[in-house]
């Protein structure tokens, strides 16, 4: 039997549509056992076996390399989920992770930890999400010939961070349809002028530098309408010391701030969200159980 525990991940980071990502310290564990046929434990009972994400990636991650019929059978069990579903903290990733591994390892594939991470985004379509659960912190990541290949970078540690999570789900599927189909020069360069600048702003916690380049172009400016309480959420960028950002599409939103500093949330806001401590998380781990 083996256990995995894969982080939750924010993606985005505001000027880093579908490339910058983020790991932090909320986990999701699977167990995976051989069975005599496949069955799921522990999920949302809404979510039958043949639509659950950490199955169906097992099965096609092990049909890519080898039959069908020499699969393993598994039981897969969610011992803890503490990843919210549809809120834009990469779940999906962190289901598609733990399949893909779950499948390499207890069918002996032989697989490196590159070629499945490789494996899952390509399943997954946003390598910020994956990579950042598959490796840790905050990384960078882009694909060139089929082939993904990322970066990491360090944050300093004055820079804390926390989360509103909206108390109801939301509809991730809108949150990417809302976006444009075309984007416009001025749009394009005002991001890639501010991106340069983001892993030394983070690395030094320049807090003041993060203020003028944390300010997205591209995917914010149409999903925000989407997100509760957005016009006040959006007022919380007009303090001093604090930065709202959509985490990945939404509707959680990533907080900064500097460790010196208590930023002020009015209770419209608390009343809609939960503000969850947040920290970087830990890379995916497995470990092979007796």
């Amino acid at each position: 039997m083996i256990k995995i525990t894969l982080p939750a991940t924010t993606a985005n980071f505001g000027i880093g549509f579908d490339t910058l990502g983020m790991s932090l310290d909320l986990y999701n564990v699977f167990t995976f056992k051989q069975s005599d046929a496949h069955r799921t434990i522990g999920f949302d009972e809404n979510i039958k076996s043949h639509e659950n994400l950490v199955l169906s990636s097992y099965i096609l991650f092990a049909e890519a390399y080898q039959k069908k019929s020499e699969i393993l059978f598994v039981e897969i069990e969610q011992l803890e989920s503490q990843i919210p579903v549809s809120r834009g903290l990469g779940s999906s990733a962190a289901c598609i992770l733990a399949g893909v591994f779950g499948a390499n390892i207890m069918n002996e594939l032989g697989k490196t930890y590159e070629e499945c991470v490789d494996f899952a985004a390509k399943i997954e379509g946003h390598p910020d999400n994956v990579f950042a659960c598959a490796y840790g912190g905050f990384i960078s990541a882009y694909l060139e010939n089929e082939n993904y290949y990322y970066d990491q970078y360090p944050i300093s540690k004055s820079i804390q961070f926390q989360l509103l999570i909206p108390l109801v789900t939301g509809n991730t599927s809108l949150l990417r349809k809302v976006l444009p189909t075309s984007l416009s020069y001025q749009d394009t360069v005002h991001n890639l002028s501010r991106i340069i600048s983001l892993p030394n702003a983070l690395q030094d916690g320049d807090f003041l530098k993060l203020k003028r380049i944390l300010k997205d172009q591209l995917h914010e400016p149409y999903r925000f309408p989407f997100i509760p309480q957005s016009s006040l959420i959006q007022e919380l960028n007009q303090q001093p010391n604090l930065i709202a950002l959509i985490s990945g599409s939404g509707p959680t939103v990533l907080l900064l701030h500097l460790d010196s500093e208590v930023p002020f949330i009015v209770q419209d806001i608390l009343d809609t969200f939960e503000l969850v401590e947040i920290k970087i998380g830990n890379k995916l781990e497995t470990e092979v159980l007796k």
